[in-house]
């Protein structure tokens, strides 16, 4: 066949197909990351006859800032996998749990990897995790090491962190856990008072296809957003949005996790609202400089963020 037909017949494939399917479009790669890697953070079991046995586990809150299909997640982790007392000199085969959790610790996925005993420093991958998000939503990973408490298998590594806390949409945490069982639920993590883990998360852009405009308005999500100014003095501005009415609470945290002024308490009608922290606490004290975490509760739904207000 002619060249010149063959073209022909392609471009009106391409147009019957263009017309069956107005709305197609590639997928996009979409990647959410902070590798600032200047800090490590113990990580796995404890044979050391003063500090063992531990089950030490890691979590990291991300904001998702578009609609999301995630396919992967990553830590970093300090190898090898190895006894911290009388170490054996090599790394070991550990499988490594990752729960995806959402913004208030339930579980909407878990993944096992076996991390093979050549391993000895970098990123550790979860794939294959094809899990939808909602723009401008919190989901947390968390990730501990089966077995961790076994005699024979009490192998611990370092994670990756930065201790500056330059990734201000999300919290890190940890937890010494009784078990694995113990590590699956969210009780007793607590918040790091100031490091960030090291991540990656990598997926595609959800478009949605074949969707009319008739100019309605787009249904709003419950979203918590970065205050502004940040740093700040003498007040800062924290806005959100209900995707419907209820109750509604937010409340400032300080690096140690105490509360520090309640700023919402109230039930609201669906909407977009603002508050302002002026940095005083309940007394109406001034509080000290440096690092605050704000938290917002509206029914299942939890976000936290941080700030930082300068005296």
């Amino acid at each position: 066949m002619h060249k010149t037909v063959i073209k022909h017949h392609l471009l009106f494939l391409i147009a019957a197909l263009a017309m069956a399917i107005p709305n197609l479009v590639m997928a996009q790669f979409h990647e959410i990351k902070h590798d600032s890697l200047n800090a490590s953070g113990w990580f796995g079991g404890d044979n050391r006859p003063n500090q063992g046995p531990r089950h030490v586990g890691i979590a990291q809150s991300v904001r998702i800032d578009t609609a999301l299909t995630i396919n992967s997640f990553s830590f970093y982790f300090y190898g090898p996998f190895d006894f911290a007392a009388n170490p054996e000199g090599k790394g070991h085969e550990v499988t490594l749990t990752l729960n995806v959790r959402n913004s208030v610790g339930g579980i909407l996925k878990t993944l096992q990897i076996v991390v093979a005993d050549t391993f000895s420093t970098g990123w550790i991958t979860w794939s294959g995790i094809d899990l939808d998000t909602e723009a401008d939503s919190t989901l947390i990973f968390s990730c501990y090491l089966v077995g961790a408490l076994d005699a024979a298998a009490q192998y611990t590594a370092g994670y990756g962190a930065d201790q500056t806390q330059s990734y201000a949409d999300g919290v890190l945490y940890g937890k010494h856990g009784a078990s694995d069982l113990d590590m699956e639920s969210w009780s007793d993590w607590s918040m790091h008072p100031s490091w960030d883990g090291a991540f990656r998360l990598q997926g595609t852009v959800r478009v949605p296809t074949n969707v009319e405009n008739d100019g309605a308005e787009a249904p709003r999500l419950f979203s918590l957003f970065q205050n502004y100014p940040n740093p700040f003095n003498p007040s800062t501005t924290i806005s959100y949005t209900l995707q419907q009415p209820g109750e509604v609470e937010i409340k400032i945290y300080d690096l140690l996790g105490r509360a520090v002024r309640r700023l919402v308490q109230a039930s609201q009608p669906a909407g977009s609202y603002s508050v302002s922290w002026d940095g005083r606490d309940e007394r109406g004290d001034l509080v000290a400089s440096g690092f605050y975490f704000y938290q917002m509760r509206a029914g299942e739904f939890q976000a936290t963020r941080r700030m930082i207000f300068l005296k």
